[in-house]
This record gives C-alpha cells, structure tokens and sequence, in this order.
C-alpha cells in the first residue's frame, strides 16, 4: 500500500506543476473580470491536488498509526470545510445565467469533491479505531478525488485555451 500513496502523491504533486505551467501560459489574459471564477474553479482544483499529496505525505509519516490517522482527519476536515465553501460558490453561479455553468461543472467542480473529502474523513475515523477498511475507503477516496482532479485540470486548461486572445 505504500507505494500507493507514493504514486498518487506523485501524480498529484505533478499535476499541481502542470497546472501551474498551464496558468503561467494563459496569464496575459487572465483579468480582473476572472477572479471570481479562478477562485472557485482553478484555486479548488490546486487546493485538493495538494491536499491529496499532503494526505499522502501523513500517510508515509514514519509516526504511529495513531498520529497519521490523526493528522489525515485533521486534513480531511479541513479538506471537506473548504470544498463545502466552493461548492456554495458553484452553486451561486450555476443559478446565474450570465456565469454559464452547467451540470457537469456543478458536479465536477462541486459536489464531487464534497463527497470526496467526506469520504477522506470516514476512512480516517475508521484507520483511528485500526479498521481495515480505513486504508481501502482512503485509497477509494484519493483516487476519485484525483481523478475529479484531473477532469478538472483539463477543463480549465480547454477552457483557457478555446478564450486565448491567440485563437
């Protein structure tokens, strides 16, 4: 299982670097008019790759199972306030009709990482009472949040490019 969240810690961390790339290519025109949308589609998207990758670290800490289990409910909770917060500023532009989201963006964006980040916190209470299905439910839970990720990622990067002022 170790190498596990080795790989996935990875994947994350890589992703994040991509993402940062994708940013530093599309500054020119990102405006001021696009803060709102950057905070609650780019910004949560970073967020939880870097969550999956600091859970992971926790997970690979040579500490007692304990204190792992411990710190990842902690980042969990953390995890799960912070995609709640985005998910309400989804919601708040899903029912503009200016703003153009539609269901994918509400479940991708939204309510997929909520689940995720809930699940983070299940499996760390059961790894706290040394559950086996803890690591399993982590596992399950990193990889769908990783996997929204990705879709995330390479929604906001099609979504820069169609708006290049290059095109």
């Amino acid at each position: 299982m170790r190498d596990f969240f080795m790989l996935i810690g990875t994947a994350s961390a890589t992703l994040v670097g991509l993402m940062f790339v994708a940013v530093s290519i599309t500054a020119s025109y990102m405006t001021e008019e696009l803060r709102p949308g950057l905070s609650v589609f780019l910004s949560p998207t970073i967020f939880h790759l870097a969550a999956i990758l600091v859970i992971c670290l926790m997970v690979l800490l040579p500490a007692n199972p304990a204190t792992a289990s411990a710190l990842v409910l902690a980042a969990g909770v953390l995890g799960f306030a912070f995609a709640l917060r985005v998910l309400l500023g989804v919601e708040r532009f899903y029912h503009d009709p200016e703003m153009g989201i539609d269901r994918e963006d509400r479940t991708f964006y939204g309510f997929a990482p909520v689940l995720s980040q809930f699940a983070i916190v299940i499996a760390a209470v059961l790894l706290l009472f040394r559950l086996p299905a803890g690591a399993w439910t982590l596992v399950a839970a990193l990889m769908a949040l990783l996997l929204v990720c990705i879709h995330n990622a390479w929604d906001i990067t099609v979504w820069a490019v169609i708006r290049s002022p290059n095109r």
